[in-house]
């Protein structure tokens, strides 16, 4: 178990601390500032960022409606432009708008979840990594199944969007100051 339903203990922001705190249990995220973007990367007991590499992990998250959040894994703490977008790794997207087509449970920018669900509703993301292959299920439903080609290439603006060999850090997104996403349960299981 990742979060402890009273404080944001093992949890560490990159900006805008006051983005993240627990409500009645769960991680609240709501962007405090329009310019940035405002990350929590679970930090652990020692408090540095912990590093997953093949694992299932398991959410229970809902959004308010036209929100916009996301589960980011196999990445760091290094931004890639003014807006503090991650440099590195993938994002499980949470996107419940009517502007955004990679829905809830898409790998943005990589795969799109091949079905919807009503995520302002209690939801279960369900994401295994092992090797290259990403699993991401939702509420029982199996949404992206995907596998990292080996001479992958991507756009200069994503080209960090790869699996790192040595594992990466998990981290919760607050996007923007009109959405909200609740995070009441996050738990981890490394696999071999």
């Amino acid at each position: 178990q990742l979060i402890n339903g009273r404080d944001l203990t093992g949890w560490k922001t990159n900006v805008h601390p006051d983005s993240f705190r627990v409500v009645e249990g769960a991680i609240r995220a709501h962007c405090t500032s329009d310019q940035h973007r405002s990350l929590l990367f679970y930090v652990g007991d020692a408090g540095k960022l912990v590093k997953f590499k093949n694992f299932e992990l398991v959410a229970v998250f809902r959004g308010e409606p036209s929100s916009n959040s996301g589960v980011f894994f196999h990445t760091d703490m290094t931004t890639r432009d003014a807006k503090l977008h991650l440099a590195k790794g993938y994002e499980v997207n949470m996107n419940n708008s009517g502007r955004e087509k990679q829905k809830t449970g898409s790998l943005y920018a990589v795969a799109t979840a091949v079905t919807e669900v009503d995520d302002t509703k209690w939801t279960t993301l369900h994401l295994t990594v092992r090797g290259k292959r990403i699993i991401v299920d939702l509420n029982g439903k199996k949404v992206v199944d995907y596998t990292e080609p080996d001479d992958v290439q991507r756009p200069p603006n994503r080209a960090g969007r790869l699996i790192d060999p040595a594992g990466g850090a998990i981290a919760l997104q607050a996007h923007d100051p009109e959405s909200i996403y609740f995070f009441k349960e996050i738990r981890i299981r490394e696999l071999p």
